[in-house]
């Protein structure tokens, strides 16, 4: 017998849109913050009214009261083959992008100095052609572990899928390492849960949950001592860019903070509290950065250059153009930032067009997640991402980011070649 069953769990958008939601307001309540509002009464009617379309969007593209089930019938060896497949061309694509970072940008001159290596990446004379080819190809490897998942719930089990697993991780490290960048490790890791969430891999219990929560103190404080070194090598203070940095703007730590950090000794305490502070502060100024961008924003500023940053970018380098960087960072009020998933839609079609653009993306992502329901497995990459992305709704737009985009695009191919794979021979779509 060469058909195996899986059971897939399509967790409902509006679930994963308010688990974000409850989040961002439990860290508001509790963040030692002191916010500064620089907005108006309109700027929170646009702010409203975008949330509302699009939860409007998730619901009639979805069109589903709660979450649901969907059976699928597997194909032992097309689904090896796939797994495969994917990890080879992912690791490929892996090995391309960091050649091309590493030696034909950076000429191989890297350091433990993030911004060094940032600035050589900035300033080399990378190739676009090949850059592209890896920043496609390695995005696979986003989507690797669901697969493989996929693939152990219908009792597929080889002994190379937890090393492919470790493989796949080495993408957003590679970023971690090399330049001090988050932003990939969050959206792998955000995939990945929700991966582990719709093949019904992980079963909760109480044990699970203390690993998670260890595990999610560690990668705050993981990521806060990334922060720390970062500001350190461009010789500022690590705790007074908690009041000073950009993103610090409108939510500065409150001063009893930044003077118990002053004043203490670095230890693990102090340690995490600036993580902690760190990461709240991260999370939650993108709101603030909206109101203010709302309140001071009438007409589009980017014309769409954000939310299709890389097709603009592959048709400027084929037939020249303007420099997509500099006319996207002189069009925004305070490049940088994070402004929720909204700010860019703001800038790119202006208030009205952003009200469109809104209830699309919110179409878009239900729609989806009704793909998925249907058996329409080759949409799966698609669903992956947009799910990941909904809890960061109201902390930034990760459509608009490099990696997001890139993994979007490599997404197409993907569904093509699960089409061809044929993983799946036959359906029973049930829901609950």
């Amino acid at each position: 017998m060469n058909d195996f069953p899986a059971k897939l769990r399509i967790i409902h958008p509006l679930k994963i849109y308010f688990i974000g939601l409850s989040t961002y307001l439990f860290l508001w309540i509790v963040a030692p913050i002191d916010f500064n509002f620089q907005g108006d009464d309109q700027s929170i009617i646009i702010f409203l009214l975008y949330n509302a379309l699009f939860i409007l969007g998730l619901i009639v593209g979805y069109r589903k009261k709660s979450e649901s089930f969907c059976y699928i019938s597997i194909d032992k060896n097309n689904m090896h083959s796939l797994v495969k497949t994917i990890s080879a061309l992912g690791i490929f694509g892996l090995l391309v992008r960091c050649f091309e970072r590493v030696f034909i940008r950076s000429g191989g001159a890297i350091s433990t100095d993030f911004m060094a290596n940032r600035e050589a990446i900035s300033s080399g004379g990378g190739s676009g052609s090949v850059a592209l080819i890896g920043a496609l190809l390695s995005s696979f490897l986003f989507f690797l572990p669901f697969f493989i998942f996929l693939s152990r719930s219908a009792g597929l089990r080889h002994r190379i899928h937890f090393p492919l697993i470790f493989i796949s991780l080495l993408y957003p490290l590679f970023d971690v390492a090399f330049q001090g960048s988050r932003s990939s490790l969050v959206m792998y890791l955000s995939i990945f849960t929700i991966s582990i969430i719709t093949t019904g891999t992980l079963n909760i219990n109480l044990k699970k949950i203390i690993v998670g929560v260890v595990l999610s103190v560690a990668l705050v404080w993981f990521g806060g001592s990334i922060f720390w070194e970062r500001t350190i090598q461009i010789g500022l203070d690590p705790v007074q860019s908690m009041k000073t940095s950009g993103y610090a703007m409108f939510a500065p730590a409150s001063d009893s903070v930044v003077n118990y950090l002053t004043n203490k000794d670095t230890d693990i305490l102090s340690g995490l509290l600036f993580s902690a502070v760190n990461f709240c502060q991260y999370i939650l100024h993108g709101s603030y950065e909206f109101f203010y961008l709302a309140a001071r924003t009438d007409t589009m500023t980017t014309f769409g250059l954000q939310t299709l940053y890389i097709p603009a970018k592959i048709i400027s380098t084929i037939f020249g153009g303007a420099d997509i960087e500099s006319m996207n960072m002189q069009s925004v009020l305070r490049s940088g930032v994070y402004t929720t998933f909204f700010g860019p839609i703001l800038y790119d079609f202006g208030p009205s067009g952003g009200a469109l653009a809104s209830l699309f993306f919110g179409g878009l992502t239900g729609l989806l997640h009704r793909l998925v329901h249907r058996n329409k497995i080759m949409w799966i990459p698609l669903y992956l991402i947009f799910s990941a992305f909904l809890p960061f709704v109201f902390v930034v737009n990760l459509f608009t980011t490099g990696g997001g985009q890139y993994a979007i695009i490599s997404a197409l191919p993907l569904a093509f070649l699960i089409k061809t794979k044929r993983i799946n021979k036959k359906a029973i779509i049930a829901q609950h």
